[in-house]
């Protein structure tokens, strides 16, 4: 696997290098994983020991959110809105026009989402989680595809550094788009700090407390959208139920788009009065619900990585993931993985998992040593190493 690069900088020059522009807007919206990537990249910068400068980088608009979830950091605030920016983005990649000058004093852009300006004078480091924007446009609105398809491979293109957050994200980059394998490096995600793991008795009070929620239950985590498979994991519960699973289906996630064919499928299972959708959980409540429920199903069509699969992972919560994505790579063999589509192979792993202690027990050890390979600090002291590097003054900068 190639990962981040090793280069050494001393202190002094990264002090000297000037700040990194981080793209913030993802956390100052519902985003779901991309989001709290970027709340985690903000706090590594502001935690761990070594960090370059940085400025955080948002649209015209999101001033007021930007200093409220940020309030000692160093903004810096773009010319236009969200929607401006798309077009401006998208017109100035057509016509081939930079824009430094929209970045002040910056050493180094990087772009969060994949979506970055043409640059001339300064380096880009741009992170793609997936590709399902542009491969699978049906499973996302007609915006978000068309800016994809405007923006990130020009940013794929010109940037020193492609971050990916899996292998299988990058041998899909390296596929549609070729260039310089060692330009295009996958980086991992981290488990967030914020994730620490409750104490059983605590855990059970809290989800009882606050959600009612007593005896076993399946949990799944993810927007409602058409790539997180909904459809099939509710299909699964329903089987579930009709072989005598006595507990509930909690569906922890905004709402999103495209999901009219969820709510159809929804109404037409027999369960459907078992199922709890949670939509304001925070992050003390799902990690009271990933300590305690009898099991994660995570049946996406594909993910560049899948958050939601490492936090379980870290609570001790078996897991029955897909195959979709990067997700058996994620689990490393620690959680059983099922077609993603076959709603009979979720269902019967899932019985399986709730009628074995055993299984449960095993999946579970097994969950918290592969997180364990995933911890906060060396991921971020990675990602320091990959603006290092992309900074340095030999760096290759694609034409």
């Amino acid at each position: 696997m190639i990962s981040a690069p090793d280069t050494v900088v001393p202190e002094r020059e990264k002090r000297e290098c000037g700040p990194v522009a981080i793209d913030v807007f993802p956390a100052l919206v519902p985003s779901g994983g991309i989001g709290r990537y970027v709340g985690d990249l903000v706090r590594a910068f502001r935690d761990v020991p070594g960090a370059p400068a940085e400025r955080l980088v948002h649209p015209g608009g999101k001033s007021a959110e930007a200093a409220r979830r940020f309030p000692h950091a160093r903004l810096h605030g773009l010319p236009f809105g969200w929607r401006g920016l798309r077009l401006a983005y998208a017109s100035t990649i057509a016509l081939g026009i930079p824009l430094d000058g929209w970045f002040g004093d910056a050493a180094l852009v990087h772009a969060t989402m994949g979506v970055a300006p043409v640059l001339a004078r300064i380096p880009l480091v741009v992170t793609v989680h997936d590709l399902t924007a542009i491969e699978h446009p049906e499973w996302h609105p007609a915006p978000v595809s068309a800016l994809a398809r405007a923006t990130l491979p020009s940013a794929i293109r010109r940037a020193t550094t492609v971050v990916c957050d899996s292998e299988h994200v990058r041998g899909r980059v390296l596929a549609a788009w070729g260039g310089a394998p060692e330009r295009v490096i996958t980086v991992p995600l981290a488990l967030s700090p914020d994730f620490v793991a409750v104490d059983p008795v605590v855990a059970r009070g809290g989800v009882a407390r606050r959600l009612g929620l007593e005896g076993p239950f399946v949990l799944h985590v993810g927007t409602w959208e058409p790539r997180k498979n909904h459809v099939t994991l509710l299909s699964a519960f329903d089987a579930m139920v009709r072989a005598g699973f006595p507990g509930r289906l909690v569906l922890v996630g905004h709402d999103g788009w495209r999901s009219g064919p969820i709510f159809e499928r929804l109404s037409g299972i027999s369960a459907r009065e078992r199922v709890l959708r949670v939509t304001d959980a925070d992050d003390s409540l799902l990690a009271a619900l990933y300590g305690t429920a009898t099991a994660l199903a995570f049946p996406s069509l594909d993910e560049g990585f899948g958050l939601p699969l490492l936090e379980a992972m870290a609570h001790g919560c078996p897991a029955v993931c897909s195959d979709g994505g990067s997700l058996p790579e994620v689990a490393g063999g620690a959680s059983r993985v099922v077609p993603a589509m076959d709603a009979d192979a979720l269902a019967d792993a899932l019985l399986s998992m709730w009628r074995d202690e055993g299984a449960r027990e095993a999946a579970s050890a097994l969950g918290r040593r592969r997180a364990e390979h995933f911890a906060f600090e060396p991921w971020a002291r990675r990602m320091f190493r990959v603006y290092a590097a992309a900074h340095a003054p030999n760096a290759a900068r694609p034409s």
